[in-house]
């Protein structure tokens, strides 16, 4: 059951210091869409068990089949006392212009990069520039960093 109602967000409307635009940005495949699935699950939209697999931003059955996205969605929660309107963007090349879209609409980005690869996509360079020309601050989030740790021994799995 989620934490929060529809009378809930509508108040949250009203206090504009407590309303975040967050877009989730990164290159294909690095966790983007996993991660408003955790967010999802903080305020009790997606159950724990289903966190990766639920794809609650992933709207259209295209996405849901193919397992990435291929449009911007929103998705609006309430977490730790703020209405967060997060914007799910594809990461792949070929989709750059729903990024485009979403940068003027964002106050914020959390970058997602895939920790256990050794490089970043070509399509990642893009996305930081669009940041930086529309003012986003974005935060850097490691992904699958325990993966690269175990692969290269450093922690005992």
């Amino acid at each position: 059951m989620p934490k929060f109602t529809n009378d809930d967000v509508k108040a949250m409307m009203n206090e504009n210091t407590k309303i975040r635009n967050l877009a989730m940005v990164g290159p294909m495949g690095c966790g983007k869409t996993s991660g408003v699935d955790c967010l999802g699950a903080e305020c009790g939209l997606v159950s724990e068990d289903q966190i990766g697999e639920a794809r609650y931003a992933s709207v259209r059955k295209d996405e849901k089949e193919k397992g990435c996205s291929v449009k911007a969605s929103l998705v609006s929660m309430i977490v730790e006392d703020s209405l967060l309107h997060v914007l799910d963007t594809p990461g792949h090349s070929e989709y750059v212009q729903e990024m485009q879209i979403c940068a003027p609409l964002a106050d914020g980005a959390i970058f997602v990069v895939d920790g256990s690869k050794g490089e970043l996509a070509s399509a990642a360079t893009g996305v930081m520039k669009m940041c930086k020309t529309s003012k986003i601050t974005p935060v850097l989030f490691l992904n699958r960093l325990d993966t690269s740790l175990l692969v290269t021994k450093k922690v005992k799995g």
